[in-house]
């Protein structure tokens, strides 16, 4: 391709669609850090614009970052030449020693790359591309490539010539960028931790909608190599899922073609006068890069506007799926290898599908051309007092408005447009194989979570594949777990807690068991009281157990007095005393009333002489009265807080002593202070359980 059209085809990637700014904007996903459990980072990756992003999904996997440098995930290091191994610029087999991932059934394996090696002299920096097809050889299923630069991400795209085209077509994993310094993050976790589990999340990339628009950037020129015949097997091979989904009223497709602008400065150049109309501000690719023989450009774009025109055509008339029939009997039947890349072939295309019929009275073929045929001076004369007429569509595939990111395949852009839906209204051809993976699948991650395989448990459990991942169905004996961290589902036996802690932790301290297990059905795996969980996954007592409430988690001093300790012995006083007093109260109190009645009896009768004599006695004051205050004595309304001291006569709280009524909300709200913050599980021995086979993943 000569130099005046990489210019321009490059300016092409910056103009707009419509009346929307729609250049190549970049398209992200999230990324967290599962494990360690005290690192839970999430950050932003930038997808790449190749591979196979997993849209509506998530994946769960231990990182792995094949540096030369020892310590990280316990490696001793590997040796690659000429660029080292982190760079991922050569297969790995060749590496000193050998890297091959060791993979587990049911677990993923997310490759750390870095970027570059760039502005190193004696190096040379490789391909994205290359750097994913070699981590996907040694056994990777997703590559995260580290930005070597501050700054903002950029989208990884993959070269498109001849030369790339079977490393673009063989690749089955999803690769995105990330900065530097999450990066850093994530090798200084690795370094401190024998493993490290992220989580990369495509679950909110799309925007969700009932009825899911989709938009494909297309040409009809079928003689630019391997990029026309990328688009034309994808027309071919959508076709019949394309026409299903939109018959069904499930999507809503538009088809938009591939177009660049002339600078202004080369109008009036050789490639410019045949390849653009309207002073260079629609073109067209030569298709042979050569403007003397051949098909032209403007050629091309006159075949780009009957599709375009026919489409439009159908869609008034309710039946824009005719569009995919359109298209590709015009690719089968009008080549430009066979000399029949012709306006008068377009309109065989359009007869033999009924075209007249698409409008009233039979009229479709005028509609048709009358749309086609462009009038290039009415059209320059409308843009004069509209220079929005002149906005430019880039080369894209867009759903529910925002860009399509990875390879340009039916089950890729299928899968995207999935994920538009809202969860659980996915049309059924959505958990179909070829779409999203059967992870119900001998040997899949929800076949063995599900415990499929397991003929013991034949009809007690059952995986179920949906399109976000799967579900367990566990019944008879078998329950279900929900790590409620990363919302992973498994089966497992009631009794296994009793065999081996349903995979909780287990421990003995001080010649008794524990474990994190509850076995229920509503098994969560979480430290049981006096205990805390640890990096490791496992739990250790918060204090010494014999100083421990086994029912409430709270630990008592071995010596001293805690703060606690007063609170408690001040309550337990005022207790024992509130009771003394309160006794002490209702003795005098029928002390006196006794000595009132016999005052009164003994004005009416006469009473035996010791009891008067005591009675003359006691009001002489020869007793003396317990009391506080002028006369002591215990008021009947002792209880309240006369004196202002926030307590009562019985050791309880005393009514707020105050001389008006506090206006509602104050400084605090309406609900007053704030209620005190839950226990954690490392003060009480509840909260956070600890996460289970962390580097196994699902998908929400």
């Amino acid at each position: 391709m000569r130099p005046l059209q990489i210019l321009v085809l490059l300016v092409a990637l910056v103009l707009a669609s419509k009346a929307v700014q729609a250049g190549y904007s970049i398209e992200t996903a999230g990324l967290k850090v599962i494990f360690p459990p005290d690192n839970k980072k999430t950050v932003q990756m930038a997808m790449a614009d190749f591979g196979k992003p997993r849209y509506g999904a998530t994946m769960i996997g231990n990182l792995i970052y094949p540096s030369s440098q020892p310590g990280y995930g316990g490696s001793s290091g590997y040796t690659c030449f000429p660029e080292d191994c982190q760079y991922g610029c050569q297969n790995f087999n060749a590496s000193k020693p050998v890297f091959k991932i060791d993979r587990q059934p049911g677990q993923f394996y997310i490759m750390l790359l870095d970027r570059g090696p760039r502005n190193q002299e004696g190096h040379t920096a490789c391909y994205f591309l290359d750097k994913v097809f070699n981590a996907q050889a040694a056994g990777a299923d997703a590559v995260l490539v580290a930005n070597d630069a501050p700054g903002e991400l950029s989208t990884a795209v993959a070269p498109e010539d001849d030369d790339t085209a079977k490393e673009l077509q063989s690749l089955t994993i999803s690769a995105a960028m990330i900065s530097l310094d999450d990066a850093n993050l994530l090798r200084k976790l690795m370094l401190a931790n024998p493993q490290v589990t992220v989580m990369l999340n495509w679950t909110s990339v799309v925007p969700k909608s009932s009825v899911v628009s989709w938009e494909f950037w297309t040409n009809s020129n079928d003689d630019c190599g391997f990029s026309c015949r990328e688009q034309l097997k994808f027309i071919a091979d959508m076709k019949d899922k394309a026409q299903a989904l939109e018959t069904a009223g499930k999507v809503k497709f538009s088809p938009h073609y591939l177009l660049w602008n002339c600078p202004a400065a080369f109008i009036n150049t050789t490639e410019c006068q045949t390849e653009c109309i309207m002073n260079g501000t629609y073109c067209v690719p030569d298709p042979d890069d050569d403007p003397t023989k051949g098909y032209s450009g403007r050629d091309v774009l006159a075949i780009n506007m009957r599709q375009l025109c026919f489409h439009r055509l159908a869609s008034a008339a309710g039946k824009a799926q005719l569009w995919w029939d359109y298209a590709t009997r015009f690719a089968a039947n009008c080549s430009m290898a066979a000399k029949t890349y012709t306006v008068d072939c377009a309109v065989g295309v359009f007869e033999s599908l009924g075209g007249a019929d698409l409008a009233p009275g039979q009229t479709g073929r005028a509609v048709w051309d009358a749309c086609a045929g462009f009038n290039e001076s009415a059209a320059l004369a409308a843009a004069a007092t509209n220079p929005a007429a002149l906005k430019i569509p880039v080369l894209e595939v867009r759903i529910n408005g925002r860009q399509y990111r990875g390879s340009l395949d039916v089950g890729g852009v299928m899968r995207a447009i999935c994920s538009g839906f809202p969860a659980g209204q996915e049309p059924a051809v959505c958990n179909q194989g070829w779409v999203s993976e059967d992870e119900c699948a001998p040997g899949g991650v929800g076949y063995l979570a599900c415990m499929s395989g397991d003929g013991g448990v034949a009809g007690k459990t059952k995986c179920v594949n949906t399109f976000q991942g799967y579900s367990c169905e566990c019944k008879d004996g078998m329950y279900k777990y929900v790590n409620p961290m990363t919302g992973e589902e498994r089966c497992e036996d009631v009794n296994e807690a009793e065999l081996n802690w349903g995979g909780c932790w287990s421990g003995t301290v001080k010649g008794e068991t524990f474990t994190s297990c509850s076995p229920s059905l509503s098994l969560r795996c979480e430290c049981p009281k006096c205990f805390r969980a640890t990096a490791t996954n496992t739990c250790e007592p918060v204090c010494d157990l014999d100083q421990c409430d086994r029912n409430t988690g709270y630990c008592s001093p071995k010596a001293g007095v805690s703060v606690g300790g007063i609170i408690g012995i001040a309550l337990a006083s005022a207790a024992l005393t509130g009771g003394l007093v309160l006794a002490a109260n209702r003795y005098l109190m029928k002390q006196r009333m006794g000595d009132e009645i016999r005052d009164i009896m003994a004005q009416y009768m006469p009473l035996q002489e010791r009891e008067r004599n005591a009675l003359l006695a006691a009001r002489a004051g020869g007793g003396g009265r317990a009391g506080r205050g002028p006369g002591g004595g215990i008021r009947p309304d002792e209880d309240s807080d006369d004196d202002g001291n926030g307590v009562g006569a019985y050791g309880w709280p005393g009514a707020p002593h105050s001389t008006a009524a506090a206006p509602p909300g104050g400084s605090l709200g309406p609900l007053g202070p704030p209620a005190p913050a839950a226990p954690t599980l490392a003060a009480a021995g509840r909260g956070q359980p600890v996460p289970l086979r962390a580097h196994t993943r699902h998908r929400f």
